[in-house]
């Protein structure tokens, strides 16, 4: 056998292992995630409420702000406190939507979904979250959770490095912090 054919051989033996090793890996990687933070705010449970029902409120206190490319367009529809609700950002990568799923006493649960790219097959994905918020000897505990999926098998390697997690985790804090800042101005 000839030196260019046991190097295109070998070459091809490799990469056909790298696909292979990159499917039956990705095949095992967990497809889903579940990201929660929880702060203990100076605030009372009513004003933790009045901000967090009402989506025309969140752009004052929440991190989740998507930036879609120029011009991204944003804009609030429905009753505040009223399930509904929703939020979308448009913008030339693609389209953001969150919507208020469920109000009840101390908690209010979402769902985002986005789509990102051009085309009928954008890249896109579906997340359910829930906010919830209770009196503490403190002031109110806020917890933020959210689960997403992970459809793909570039999602999955993704989350198993844990990307999103770290950037949801980011939105989580900084939004909640943003709440309590929110609350001390408000006073």
């Amino acid at each position: 056998m000839s030196n260019a054919r046991f190097v295109l051989r070998t070459t091809v033996f490799t990469l056909a292992a790298v696909v292979v090793v990159y499917f039956a890996v990705g095949a095992i990687l967990a497809d889903h995630w579940d990201v929660s933070t929880t702060r203990v705010i100076e605030a009372r449970p009513a004003e933790v409420a009045r901000l967090v029902r009402d989506l025309r409120q969140w752009p004052e206190w929440s991190a989740l702000q998507l930036e879609l490319g120029k011009p991204t367009t944003h804009e609030i529809e429905g009753e505040a406190g009223a399930v509904g609700q929703r939020q979308t950002w448009r913008g030339p990568m693609g389209t953001g939507t969150l919507e208020l799923t469920r109000i009840a006493e101390g908690a209010v649960d979402y769902r985002f979904a986005y789509r990102f790219g051009p085309g009928e097959n954008p890249n896109g994905g579906q997340t359910s979250g829930s906010i919830t918020w209770r009196a503490d000897p403190d002031g109110c505990r806020v917890s933020w959770s959210e689960h997403g999926e992970l459809g793909s098998w570039i999602a999955r390697w993704s989350g198993w490095f844990g990307h999103v997690q770290e950037a949801v985790k980011r939105v989580q804090g900084a939004s909640l912090e943003g709440l309590s800042e929110a609350i001390r101005r408000s006073r």
